[in-house]
């Protein structure tokens, strides 16, 4: 007997092995999704620090220096560093905003959180993929995975086009089979 052969239902057995690539491409698009908005959260973070500490530090040194000018906006070298403190100062504040705005952080726990629900919702179709029950028993556990899917994909964020489209092309369609024996056969 094949290892994912072990199913009687050809129907219920085909609809398990699709119910498997479709949620293992959620759970590897979701960890990506996450992966991404940690990245994104450090890419506006890190430069939002150093600018606010550059204009914080420089804007009281112009001052300092030019009290008697109260914008020394003057042709040079000292009117460049104006310049480039104004636009800084300008740049802090809309870093901010959108670090703030697009929430980077709680966007990747949602992520983190869905790929961990998906993770496990594979795991039950391992379950009754190596261990079939009676007819009626696997009906009852594809209807209780079904509604744990349903769950899932109500509290998941939506996923951006871009992850989608990288995983499923790094997952092939019929890959899902060679995964599945992989990961039984590890379990043994």
């Amino acid at each position: 007997m094949e290892f994912y052969k072990m199913i009687d239902n050809i129907e219920q057995q085909n609809l398990l092995l699709d119910w498997y690539r479709r949620f293992r491409v959620n759970e590897k698009a979701h960890y990506k999704s996450a992966t991404a908005c940690r990245i994104f959260n450090y890419t506006l973070g890190i430069p939002l620090v150093i600018i606010t500490t550059i204009v914080a530090s420089d804007i009281f040194e112009l001052f300092r220096e030019h009290a008697e000018d109260q914008f020394p906006w003057k042709t040079g070298i000292m009117g460049m560093e104006a310049y480039l403190v104004s636009i800084l100062s300008v740049a802090a504040p809309v870093l901010a905003a959108l670090q703030t705005f697009l929430r980077f952080p709680e966007r990747a726990e949602k992520h983190k959180i869905a790929g961990v629900k998906f993770g496990l919702l594979k795991k039950d179709i391992e379950k009754c993929l190596m261990f079939p029950a009676s007819e009626d028993e696997a009906k009852k556990q594809i209807e209780k995975i079904k509604e744990h899917d349903a769950q899932a994909m109500l509290e998941a964020p939506s996923l951006g086009a871009i992850s989608l489209f990288l995983t499923r092309y790094a997952i092939k369609e019929n890959s899902t089979i060679k995964h599945f024996k992989a990961n039984t056969e590890n379990a043994e």
